[in-house]
């Protein structure tokens, strides 16, 4: 049905159905666990290669997530110069956020700056009267940004090429 569909130039209900058929594949629950879980994760992340900008989707709400923690975190003092040469690197959490999140893009916002970790500090309230945000909370986080930007740009870029449609 999917093949009549596109051939008369109905592209978009051609996908609706391929969609479809994978959700259908998904529940009668003839896959195994791994399976499953990567069907699963394709539909979620870029619709079973039929939809690839929803990657692009989210990971723009990752970027823009982290560019705000990064923000709140710079404000509070937690972001830190870490060059070898000290310059006068203007911190953008923007595009820090941009740079440790696309694989292979250099921005040098990364490789200038840096969260502190700062173990088994209080948790007061600065001078503003906003309670702090600790240090390690935003230096694990960046990990995690790290792994979901090549996850997502990965999934996205494949996604793109129409590789992985079932």
């Amino acid at each position: 049905m999917a093949k009549v569909l596109k051939a008369s130039g109905r592209e978009e209900d051609a996908k609706k159905i391929l969609i479809e058929k994978n959700k259908i594949r998904l529940e009668r629950g003839e896959l195994n666990l791994i399976s499953k879980v990567w069907l699963w994760l394709l539909g979620a992340l870029i619709g079973y290669g039929y939809r690839p900008w929803k990657a692009g989707v989210y990971a723009m709400i990752v970027i823009v997530f982290g560019a705000l923690l990064f923000v709140e975190a710079d404000r509070k003092c937690i972001m830190t110069d870490c060059g070898e040469e000290k310059t006068n690197q203007t911190f953008s959490a923007f595009f820090y956020s941009l740079d440790k999140f696309v694989p292979f893009l250099d921005l040098d916002q990364a490789k200038h700056w840096r969260p502190l970790l700062q173990k088994n500090r209080p948790n007061k309230r600065d001078e503003f009267g906003d309670r702090r945000i600790p240090g390690e909370y935003v230096y694990y986080y960046q990990f995690a940004h790290v792994i979901l930007g090549w996850l997502l740009t990965t999934i996205f870029i494949v996604g793109l090429t129409g590789a992985i449609r079932q």
